[in-house]
């Protein structure tokens, strides 16, 4: 504990530095940069540009139908979307050197500067080179926030953090299975997102089938029509197909207005009981597993 405050006063220091604000006009011309890889004769850059550089899909005709399908999540980058790239780069190395790692740790930072450093993203990567030993995930989930917190003290106002980290809590827990966490994932959205609008409940069931689509086919094939533009043809008629069906089917799943009205400091009470709630529940699991085998 005595090292983890140690760490967050450091980097309360370095925010004074303002290493984050030196950061922000490099990552802002990656950022552009990124931008201007994409296919430009594409008739759905709007989708490439969320997908890959978490650009805002706000503008888009597509953006109705991917919330009414509670589906926004996958459409701009998140700790999901570097959790794939890093799958893909430990392809055939099972067992990565260290340099391998420190090589995928740089790609992930250069990507994640492609992307802006939205914290959710920078929630995401502080977590994957989180270099502390800890008991459990969610202990490491709560420090990763706490540290990112004092870098930017901002960030108490952002929602997309609140909705990573609890989104991060709930998915990465290894007792729940998937169903019943997409469920407790919902109410708890549910909550931080009111009184905003939300997915209609039966959303769940498109997550659950459309997420390995867009993950390890859609996802992919865009990220291939950035370096072949003779592809973009091809990608444009899949993804043509994939959102007339998104669209078809988000039409009898309307949004819906949550009556809840909770400010931000009640919604970071309900965040951090939830964490500790979840710190206790696998130190007991562990224990429990502990004394089953002795």
């Amino acid at each position: 504990m005595i090292l983890m405050l140690s760490v967050i006063s450091l980097f309360s220091v370095i925010n004074e530095w303002g290493l984050l604000t030196y950061l922000a006009p490099l990552s802002s011309k990656m950022h552009e940069y990124c931008l201007n890889m994409l296919p430009k004769n594409s008739s759905y850059l709007d989708i490439h540009k969320a997908l890959i550089c978490s650009h805002s899909l706000y503008n888009s005709d597509f953006l109705i139908p991917i919330k009414q399908l509670g589906l926004l999540h996958l459409f701009v980058v998140s700790g999901f979307h570097l959790n794939i790239l890093y799958q893909w780069l430990k392809i055939g190395n099972s067992n990565c050197t260290k340099f391998h790692l420190y090589l995928i740790r740089i790609i992930l930072l250069l990507y994640s500067l492609f992307c802006s450093l939205k914290a959710p993203i920078l929630r995401a990567y502080i977590q994957f080179i989180w270099p502390i030993s800890l008991n459990t995930l969610s202990q490491k989930i709560f420090y990763v926030g706490s540290v990112l917190l004092a870098i930017e003290p901002s960030l108490w106002c952002s929602l997309s953090l609140q909705l990573s980290w609890i989104s991060a809590l709930i998915i990465t827990h290894q007792i729940l299975p998937t169903c019943f966490k997409l469920i407790f994932l919902y109410l708890f959205i549910y909550i931080f997102l009111s009184p905003l609008a939300l997915a209609h409940p039966l959303s769940i069931l498109a997550t659950l089938l459309l997420t390995p689509i867009i993950a390890y086919f859609l996802l992919p094939l865009s990220f291939l029509n950035i370096f072949f533009s003779i592809l973009t043809m091809s990608v444009d008629f899949i993804w043509s197909i994939f959102l007339k069906i998104l669209t078809n089917v988000s039409n009898e799943l309307p949004l819906i207005l949550p009556k809840l009205n909770l400010d931000i400091s009640d919604k970071w009470q309900i965040l951090f009981v939830l964490n500790f709630v979840f710190i206790y529940w696998e130190i007991h699991e562990k224990r429990k597993s502990l004394c089953a085998s002795s």
